[in-house]
C-alpha cells in the first residue's frame, strides 16, 4: 500500500519490485514453491472508494485488474504467488479478486475492555480462527503476541483507534500461544493448505506485539519460538475460545 497507486504505478514500481523479491531465494514460500503475499492496507491504495469497505464496483474492477497483472507477471517468471487477502470478513471479495486465503493483520477483540489478561487474547485468536474455518475458504490464522494501541493515541490522526487492550505476556503463555498455533495449523491442513501461520508482530511496539529483541529481556520471545520449534508437544493446553459477537476485524 506504500508504492502503486495507479494501474501505471502498478506496472512500473510495484510488479517489477515484488518480483524481484519473490526471485530471491529466502523468499518465504508455500505449497510446494509458491511466494507468499499478504495484500493488506489496499483501501488505501487508491482503489476503493473508502476506509469503510468496498463501495464502488469500478474500485474494485481496478484492484481486481492490478492482481490480475501480478499474477500474470508472477506466472510469466514461473513463481505463482500464493495471494492471501487480510480482511477476515470479507471471503466475498476475496473471491471477486481471484485470491487464494483469506487471513488477518491482527486479530484482537472490539471491545473497550482495557488491560485483559493475554490468554484472553489467545481466546479472541482462537475464536477468530474458528469464525474462518466455519467460513471454509483457504485461510492463514495469525497470532497475536500483543495488543495495546494506546501509545499511538497521542497522535492525532490514530484518535479514532478503539478496541480493548492486553497486558504483556509472561514467557509461559507465549510458549503455551506459540504451542497453541502450531498444533491448530497442522490440525487444519485441509483450510490451511500452505500450512502456514502469521505472528503479530515482529516490531510494533506502539501497538503492543514485537517478536524484535529488546533492551529488556533481549531475545528472550524468540527463544520462546525456537524452543516450541525444536522441541514440539503433541497436544497444547486447552484454550477456550470466547463466543462474541463483537469480535470484528480492526482496520487500523
Amino acid at each position: 500500500n506504500h508504492i502503486g497507486k495507479t494501474l501505471s504505478e502498478w506496472d512500473t514500481r510495484f510488479i517489477p519490485k515484488v518480483i524481484s523479491l519473490m526471485k530471491d531465494s529466502s523468499y518465504l514460500r508455500v505449497l510446494g514453491g509458491r511466494p507468499l503475499l499478504y495484500v493488506f492496507g489496499a483501501i488505501d491504495a487508491g482503489y476503493f472508494g473508502n476506509k469503510n469497505g468496498i463501495t464502488e464496483a469500478n474500485e474494485l474492477q481496478k484492484f481486481k485488474e492490478a492482481i490480475t497483472r501480478l499474477r500474470t507477471a508472477g506466472n510469466q517468471s514461473g513463481l505463482n504467488p500464493y495471494i492471501v487477502w487480510m480482511y477476515t470478513n470479507e471471503n466475498t471479495t476475496r473471491q471477486e479478486l481471484g485470491l487464494d486465503a483469506l487471513g488477518g493483520y491482527t486479530m484482537s477483540s472490539h471491545t473497550t475492555v482495557h488491560n485483559q489478561p493475554y490468554n484472553n487474547l489467545l481466546s479472541d485468536n482462537v475464536s477468530r480462527w474458528a469464525t474462518l474455518e466455519s467460513s471454509g475458504a483457504p485461510y492463514i490464522p495469525t497470532l497475536n503476541v500483543g495488543w495495546d494501541y494506546r501509545p499511538k493515541l497521542a497522535r492525532a490522526r490514530n484518535s479514532g483507534m478503539l478496541g480493548a487492550t492486553y497486558l504483556p505476556a509472561t514467557t509461559q503463555e507465549l510458549e503455551n500461544a506459540f504451542r497453541t498455533l502450531i498444533s491448530y495449523v497442522e490440525n487444519h491442513k485441509a483450510t490451511i493448505p500452505s500450512q502456514t501461520a502469521l505472528i503479530y508482530a515482529w516490531n510494533e511496539y506502539a501497538e503492543g506485539g514485537w517478536l524484535s529483541p529488546m533492551w529488556q529481556g533481549g531475545n528472550e520471545r524468540l527463544d520462546t519460538l525456537r524452543l516450541v520449534r525444536n522441541n514440539p508437544i503433541p497436544v497444547p493446553p486447552s484454550i477456550t475460545p470466547i463466543n462474541r459477537p463483537d469480535i470484528i476485524q480492526l482496520r487500523l
